[in-house]
């Protein structure tokens, strides 16, 4: 049966909050919005523009000058657990979902030996959105994670999530284009541990202006751009399901794990080329 996730589903208030409604009723069918109606919450939102309802992490319905769904999520584990954030109003991003993000969570504790939490990593979060993944790593145990964001919305969301976890002091909030980011050094001489990558899906699925996954990982290797990232890093780059990557075309990373979840993939990388020397932005 076509269920609505209670967990993704908010709709703003509104004078057309009753309509809005019903456009949901008309997407999902009427006898699947009433059997979940209850898990249909009024959330505000700053702004107005297109229909939004969170299935799946959140997709466009239509244009339109009513009121805005917003994704709302829940941190899954850590300190932060049960604490809900939102995702921006915007066709801008397209969040994980919390069944997802658990998931890759999971491998990720796999991976660095301590299930069910991380261990004190410094984490970079390129193309943040309203910074999820960043946030339920330092829920888990990251020491501190930089966000890397550009687009206006994004950024006012991810600003909002961070203060209402009290997580200030742990966050550094870059709003820059990620393809134009020079990373320094860090203080203290810390390196990135963890890296997130979620470019948009058009970036994974064919050039954009030069912009394609090879192409952003074979910067990200680069002591210009990441210089700061650690040789040991393990990067979780989220992308296409129909995109495949054949790891010649990706020198210096190996793929250590890859999983699939709907229509999009989940695929952790690390370096494999000799190590790189740190340099500080110029």
């Amino acid at each position: 049966m076509h269920q609505i996730p209670a967990d993704v589903v908010e709709v703003a208030p509104g004078p057309r909050a009753v309509d809005r409604q019903c456009d949901v009723a008309a997407t999902h069918g009427r006898a699947v919005f009433t059997r979940y109606r209850a898990h249909v919450h009024l959330l505000p939102a700053s702004t107005q523009g297109a229909l939004y309802i969170g299935r799946r992490g959140g997709h466009r319905l239509r244009s339109g000058g009513g009121p805005t769904y917003s994704v709302v999520m829940r941190i899954i584990a850590g300190t932060w657990r049960g604490r809900r954030i939102a995702a921006p109003p915007s066709t801008a991003t397209r969040p994980y979902t919390d069944r997802v993000r658990e998931a890759v969570f999971d491998v990720l504790g796999s991976l660095l030996g301590t299930p069910g939490r991380l261990p004190p990593v410094v984490v970079l979060d390129l193309f943040a959105g309203g910074g999820a993944m960043g946030l339920e790593a330092l829920s888990r145990g990251a020491v501190n994670c930089l966000f890397v964001e550009n687009h206006p919305s994004a950024i006012r969301q991810l600003r909002l999530n961070v203060e209402s976890l009290g997580a200030e002091g742990r966050c550094r909030i870059l709003a820059v284009d990620a393809w134009r980011l020079r990373l320094a050094s860090l203080p203290d001489g810390q390196l990135i541990d963890l890296v997130f990558v979620d470019p948009p899906y058009r970036v994974s699925s064919a050039a954009a202006g030069g912009r394609t996954i090879p192409d952003l990982l074979g910067r990200l290797a680069e002591p210009a751009f990441g210089g700061a990232v650690g040789r040991s890093a393990i990067l979780v780059l989220r992308h296409e399901r129909a995109v495949r990557f054949d790891p010649a075309a990706l020198p210096g990373y190996e793929i250590i794990d890859g999983r699939s979840y709907g229509r999009m993939s989940v695929t952790f990388l690390t370096f494999s080329a000799p190590p790189r020397t740190k340099v500080a932005d110029a």
